[in-house]
């Protein structure tokens, strides 16, 4: 991202003010973009004090925390937004900044460089960033964020306010990356904070998500091509009648939905979990069984060996419990808003698929195999770097 020159920063990397300076290898100043001044919005998030890579790199967010920082703001749409810290300079083998140090950081640099940014939103990652700014340092015996002495809050106390400024600038305060590497329980919250920055700014659905979803019939299935030996995610829908259709999807923003009265279609499904490298569902006890009596005598028992469930994946990832549901991880892990059932199925159409318009069905249907995939890219990717790191 090309940054700004701040005029408040032209000597940060001359400063001896604190300790800090003994062992830090790069003072690492702000990422801004160049285009700051012209953003109707203009966010500023302010991290704790930089790590290891950061300290190498001389810029903000560029390691482990910072790459899921990152990450799950473009999982958002999130661009074009300020990154710094409170702390410029790396605390010895990563321990939190001390409090001389924030203040001394504070009052030098950080206060004059969010006076030439000019936010209209500060986020804090963190409760030492936080404190940097509101004075509820954890040496403080009270702070003064709302006008009256008490004990200082701590980080969820915050993070449920919407009332707090900074010398006259709107203040929210979220979960740091590292806390979600950190624990698992943490991702969730991180996650939401990011989606309601998401909403603050007006971004409500994944940046770029294309849906390119085709029905296959007995006329076009020629023009799918053979079953692809690669993962697959699959799903399906149904009602009191039963299975109505199934979906499938190999990669992401493309779909194929197939109804189940289509000649062919039970020959379809079985090759397709048969040269599957995976066969990717959500909640595989309520899919499989509709499967097995859809293909009956196709169905065989070696796929079960293939089968990896999102559901499961984001549960052994600390998600909390109610929020498993394949639509409210869509929204909280990607950003992306999908049709619910209630919206296809209800009143109006009297609880059947078959009374619901084909495209409607088409795209709902789609959307599950779809999101079920990006899903699972995701969630794999983050426990192959927790198992990575040990």
């Amino acid at each position: 991202m090309p940054s700004l020159l701040l005029d408040s920063l032209e000597f940060l990397h001359e400063c001896r003010l604190c300790p800090l300076q003994e062992a830090r290898t790069r003072v690492v100043r702000p990422e801004v973009p160049a285009n700051w001044s012209s953003l109707p919005k203009r966010v500023l998030l302010i991290g704790e004090a930089p790590g290891k890579t950061e300290d190498l790199k001389g810029i903000p967010f560029v390691g482990a925390a910072g790459k899921l920082l990152r990450d799950t703001l473009e999982s958002f749409g999130i661009e074009n937004i300020a990154i710094t810290n409170s702390c410029k300079c790396r605390p010895p083998n990563n321990r939190p900044p001390k409090t001389l140090e924030l203040v001394t950081c504070h009052d030098k640099w950080l206060q004059h460089e969010i006076k030439e940014l000019d936010p209209t939103l500060i986020v804090c990652l963190g409760l030492h960033a936080a404190n940097s700014l509101l004075g509820c340092g954890s040496k403080n015996k009270y702070c003064t964020v709302d006008g009256k002495k008490r004990k200082p809050p701590g980080l969820n106390d915050l993070r449920r306010r919407d009332d707090l400024e900074y010398n006259g600038w709107k203040v929210q305060v979220a979960y740091h990356p590292s806390a979600a590497l950190r624990m698992a329980k943490n991702m969730a919250p991180f996650v939401a904070d990011v989606r309601k920055l998401a909403e603050w700014l007006g971004v409500t659905t994944r940046a770029g998500w294309d849906q390119d979803y085709t029905e296959l019939t007995a006329d076009n299935y020629i023009d799918f091509g053979y079953p692809k030996k690669e993962p697959v995610s699959v799903d399906t829908e149904y009602d009191v009648d039963g299975l109505f259709c199934y979906s499938f999807s190999y990669e992401p923003g493309k779909a194929y939905v197939v109804f189940t009265r289509e000649q062919g279609g039970s020959l379809l499904l079985a090759q397709i979990l048969t040269d599957a490298t995976k066969i990717i569902m959500h909640n595989a006890p309520a899919d499989v069984p509709q499967f097995k009596k859809f293909l009956r005598k196709q169905w065989n028992n070696s796929w079960y060996g293939k089968i990896e469930d999102t559901m499961v994946l984001a549960y052994v990832l600390g998600r909390p419990t109610g929020t498993l549901g394949l639509k409210e991880l869509l929204y909280n892990e990607l950003g992306l808003k999908v049709i619910r059932l209630e919206e296809v199925l209800n009143s109006k159409t009297g609880g059947k698929f078959e009374d619901v318009p084909k495209d409607q069905v088409i795209r709902y249907s789609g959307q599950d195999a779809d999101g079920t995939l990006m899903l699972w890219q995701k969630l794999k990717k983050e426990l192959d770097e927790q198992a990575t790191k040990g």
